[in-house]
C-alpha cells in the first residue's frame, strides 16, 4: 500500500474541480488514477481528504477561541506619557510574567484597578509634596541681608483657601515652599490655632508680622 501525500492529494481534487464535485459524480477513483494509485484506492483518498477537512476545521475552531479569549489584568504597576501625550499604563496581566503599556481604552475590563492604582499616585503625590523640604533664606555678603530683600523674593502668591481675618493673626512660625517661585506661610492665631495664608494675604493685611519673621532668620558672622 501506498503512502498518501496530503499536499499532492488536495492539488489533484483542486485540479478535478473539488471536493462536492468529486463526491457528488463519483469521481474518487479518477482522483485516485490521477495520483499514480490503483483506481480502488478512491476509497482512501476520500478518507484521507476527509480528515484533512475535519483536522482543519478543529484548527480554525481553535484559532478563534484564541482571538476571543478576554486577558484579565492581575495589577496596575506604573503610567507614563508618550511622544504624542497619551497616557500608557503598565500592565501586570494574570497567569503571565510579562508585563505591557497599555492605553486606557484597552483597561476597560478593569476599572476598579484602575481607579485604585490612580488613588494610589495621587496619594503618593500629596505625600510628596507634604515632604518636601522648606527653602532656606539665605544670608547676603556680609552675613546680613535687609528686610526689603527678603520681601522682595516673595512676590508671587498663591491660592491657599480663605483665612481668619488677620487680626486673629498673633505670629508667623513656618514658611511652606509651593513651588519654584511660590510659598505660603503658617500663622499662629490669637487662640493657639495654625493656619496657612498665602504670601500676598499675609504682606498686604499683616506686613509687621511677616517682618518680624523675617528679622527672626536674620544670620550673622
Amino acid at each position: 500500500m501506498h503512502a498518501l501525500d496530503d499536499a499532492l492529494i488536495c492539488e489533484s481534487i483542486a485540479r478535478i474541480g473539488g471536493y462536492e464535485e468529486i463526491d457528488t459524480n463519483g469521481r474518487w477513483e479518477q482522483v485516485a488514477s490521477s495520483l499514480g494509485l490503483a483506481k480502488k484506492e478512491g476509497v482512501r483518498v476520500k478518507e484521507r481528504y476527509e480528515d484533512l477537512l475535519k483536522l482543519t476545521a478543529e484548527q480554525e475552531e481553535e484559532e478563534e477561541e484564541d482571538a476571543d479569549q478576554d486577558f484579565e489584568v492581575e495589577e496596575i504597576q506604573d503610567e507614563r506619557t508618550d511622544k504624542d501625550g497619551k497616557r500608557l499604563y503598565k500592565v501586570k496581566w494574570k497567569d503571565d510574567d510579562t508585563t505591557t503599556w497599555e492605553p486606557r481604552n484597552h483597561l476597560e475590563g478593569a476599572s476598579e484597578l484602575l481607579l485604585a492604582f490612580e488613588e494610589r499616585k495621587a496619594r503618593e503625590r500629596a505625600q510628596s509634596s507634604l515632604e518636601a523640604p522648606t527653602a532656606a533664606v539665605a544670608p547676603a555678603v556680609g552675613g546680613k541681608r535687609k528686610t526689603s530683600d527678603l520681601l522682595a523674593d516673595d512676590q508671587q502668591g498663591s491660592s491657599v483657601a480663605s483665612r481668619p481675618a488677620s487680626e486673629q493673626w498673633s505670629e508667623v512660625v513656618g514658611i511652606k515652599r509651593l513651588g519654584l517661585t511660590e510659598r505660603s506661610f503658617i500663622v499662629v492665631c490669637a487662640g493657639g490655632e495654625r493656619v496657612e495664608v498665602t504670601n500676598q494675604q499675609l504682606r498686604s493685611e499683616a506686613p509687621v508680622l511677616l517682618l518680624d519673621f523675617y528679622e527672626a532668620r536674620l544670620t550673622f558672622k
